[in-house]
């Protein structure tokens, strides 16, 4: 099991190491957001949601909400003037960050969906799959006939993906005091880079993902009973349920009267 230990992931003596992050003031202007009055900080998340909150960042609002609470992504796309600089203003563009936030959503709903297409049950990683790839490369692919093929083929696209834009990650192997016991660490130095690292170590854990029922994005399960990724979808779906049932309430009672 993953737990938390020191502000990083813990797997026995494996661990991810929170980098070291700016977070801030953070607006949204013209097409980018914008850090002001930046401090550093070290964030501590449970396993795998870093990527499945990235994944749910699909408009400004959450994108910012995101930026808000982790920072920016941290590859210093070259976008900001010189001005904005000597002012003390970071800027990424919205453009970089719903790039990635497709692609992340497309990299987990792939796995999601390759486990039923083992058992049997190919039609979504089928209706996927172009989605999948246009989200990668721009181009539109078709889905292979062959089930065995494209869960194949999957498989190795998601693995390529993810390893691609993981890159070389700083590791360190040394003795921890407090565990007893030598470690090895992954040092990952953006926050970007850890989404993605935090990404294959959810694959690789085996931890159950599911679609949540109201927004459909991916989110990581932490009680049997649950359908909703946060409180917001789930008391959305409620609000969606009672308004239906005072709907159908109101068209019976026009009904009765009606054949009255």
């Amino acid at each position: 099991m993953w737990s938390l230990h020191k502000g990083v992931l813990v797997e026995r003596r494996l661990r991810i190491a929170s980098p070291v992050l700016t977070r801030g003031k953070i607006v949204v202007n013209e097409g980018f957001l914008e850090l002001t009055e930046p401090e550093q900080f070290t964030p501590v998340w449970n396993m795998g949601q870093l990527a499945s909150d990235f994944a749910k960042a699909w408009d400004d609002e959450a994108a910012a909400g995101f930026a808000k609470k982790y920072g920016l992504l941290g590859l210093n796309p070259d976008c900001a003037s010189a001005s904005l600089s000597e002012l003390g203003v970071t800027v990424e563009p919205l453009m970089y960050w719903k790039r990635n936030v497709g692609i992340v959503d497309a990299l987990l709903h792939t796995w999601l969906y390759i486990r039923p297409a083992r058992d049997g049950h190919p039609a979504r990683l089928r209706e996927l799959w172009p989605l999948l790839y246009s989200e990668l490369s721009g181009d539109e692919v078709a889905a292979p006939d062959d089930t065995g093929n494209l869960i194949t083929r999957a498989e190795s696209t998601l693995s390529a993906a993810i390893a691609q834009r993981v890159g070389v990650v700083p590791t360190t192997f040394d003795f921890d005091v407090g565990l007893e016991s030598f470690v090895f660490e992954w040092q990952p130095t953006t926050l970007l880079q850890t989404i993605y690292l935090d990404m294959a170590l959810l694959i690789t854990s085996g931890v159950e993902l599911r679609t949540c029922q109201q927004c459909g994005r991916p989110f990581v399960v932490h009680d049997k009973r649950q359908r909703f990724c946060n409180d917001v979808c789930a008391n959305r779906a409620r609000y969606q349920r009672r308004a239906q049932r005072e709907r159908e309430t109101a068209a019976a009672i026009d009904g009765e009267g009606e054949a009255v």
